[in-house]
């Protein structure tokens, strides 16, 4: 909603806000089941963002 304000999508944040909507829809929550999943997933995710930050901020 800033970044739109500021490209000059919308006058002012509060159109912005009209514009785009507030809050959220719905609530998702974890399903325990796939706990080891997530753990796996995220463990894989952080090693990317290591790699991409060892490649990008040399």
């Amino acid at each position: 909603m800033f970044a739109a304000t500021a490209a000059g999508l919308y006058p002012n944040v509060e159109q912005a806000m009209d514009a785009m909507g507030q809050g959220f829809d719905c609530t998702y929550k974890p399903n325990r089941k796939n706990v080891s999943y997530y753990k796996k997933r995220y463990k894989q995710y952080k090693k990317f963002g290591a790699f991409i930050e060892k490649q990008t901020i040399a």
